[in-house]
């Protein structure tokens, strides 16, 4: 009997050490695969970092590009951009699109505006906490444009895409103050400005040849009336449709060429059907603007 409880002790102690010693290799795994490598300028600065980050067994580089920010900042990007990047390919149903493996983040201090490339998102206001990474992220990694392709450019029209991007920014990081509900909830935007009569139908924002009138920002540093009700609209509207229907119903009409036809093919209604359905919801479901809400925007409304 002694000699069996023996044998079954030794027998456990070996799978004890196998079972720590796979942890340990995952965990090496993991250290290897979100390894950072920084280059450092003359000031001792950095000025370059690339990171590995892997989700579901994909592993992707993010090269950062400095200009003059503090290794603090640098390192409070990197966990903002493990965090939100992983929580993102969670959520990426995209059945066509392929993000680049290389992504290049540039950063800079000035006050212009972000935007984003196939493989390259370029930030602005990093000065501050309230820069868009998720937002410009999103471009790269859901595509812009004809996904079927694989391609990147902005001839389908920008209610998804720009929809999308603003959802995800409130959603992972609502309390971020960024363009262009200012960590207010766009439903509640949409609201008032349905109050005012200033609700730009979708049929107008939905079409590839009348989207640019409304998406395109102009300027440098702010953006007409008009363009920031679009992308409020925009994001309020792509919310509805994953709440009320879901990511994979969002997917099969993002980045399509004829959002009606999409709309009408996945969902069995009109666009005009679906905006009556939300501005409905709208109605009866969400509260009006705080007196901290409008603070909170006081730039685009009194």
């Amino acid at each position: 009997m002694l000699k069996m409880k023996n044998s079954i002790f030794k027998r456990s102690l070996v799978i004890i050490l196998l079972i720590s010693l796979i942890m340990a290799a995952l965990l090496l795994v993991n250290r290897q695969t979100e390894a950072v490598s920084d280059t450092y300028n003359e000031d001792g600065l950095i000025e370059q970092r690339e990171l590995n980050i892997s989700v579901n067994d994909e592993n992707r580089k993010f090269v950062i590009i400095n200009s003059g920010l503090s290794s603090n900042k640098i390192n409070k990007l990197t966990d903002e951009l493990k965090i939100v990047y992983k929580k993102m390919m969670e959520l990426n149903d995209s059945p066509t699109y392929t993000p680049p493996k290389k992504i290049m983040i540039e950063l800079n201090k000035s006050n212009l505006i972000s935007y984003a490339q196939k493989n390259k998102v370029v930030l602005y206001n990093m000065y501050s906490d309230n820069y868009l990474l998720v937002h410009e992220l999103s471009h790269t990694l859901f595509g812009f444009g004809n996904s079927d392709n694989n391609e990147f450019y902005g001839n389908y029209g920008f209610l998804t895409q720009e929809g999308l991007a603003v959802f995800l920014q409130f959603y992972l990081e609502p309390d971020k103050s960024v363009f262009p509900n200012n960590s207010v909830n766009p439903d509640k935007i949409v609201k008032y400005l349905k109050g005012k009569q200033e609700v730009i139908s979708l049929s107008k924002l939905g079409n590839p040849e009348t989207a640019m009138n409304y998406f395109s920002i102009e300027g440098n540093t702010q953006t007409s009336y008009e363009t920031w009700i679009s992308y409020v609209e925009a994001g309020s509207f792509i919310q509805f449709i994953i709440n009320q229907y879901s990511f994979e119903e969002l997917f099969k009409i993002y980045n399509t060429e004829n959002l009606e036809a999409s709309v009408s093919t996945v969902l069995n209604k009109s666009l005009t059907e679906l905006e009556e359905e939300w501005l409905t919801y709208i109605d009866t479901s969400v509260s009006d603007l705080s007196q901290q809400d409008k603070d909170n925007i006081i730039f685009f409304i009194s």
